[in-house]
């Protein structure tokens, strides 16, 4: 998802439940730049995306499984191991 892609959904979002953004901006504690920056697709902080996110209450879900990075198997010994047992 693109900034601009995410800017769109702030913005719908936060019309359709009625919230200024001035209103948004001060429940998410952040500055109403901030919040006309997101909703613009300008980009931010996560400090400032996931407040926002909330007083709108939204969530982000990840792409991808966080154990892909941790575990130390490599991909082959991974599949191996979860053949075997």
């Amino acid at each position: 998802m693109t900034e601009q892609e995410m800017g769109k959904i702030l913005f719908e979002t936060r019309k359709r439940i009625g919230l200024s953004r001035e209103t948004v901006a001060q429940k998410a504690n952040v500055s109403r730049s901030a919040m006309r920056n997101l909703e613009k697709g300008l980009g931010s902080s996560v400090k400032t995306l996931l407040p926002v996110l909330d007083v709108l209450g939204l969530t982000i879900e990840p792409k991808f499984d966080v154990s892909d990075y941790t575990n130390k198997l490599s991909p082959v010994e991974r599949l191996r191991s979860a053949t075997n047992g």
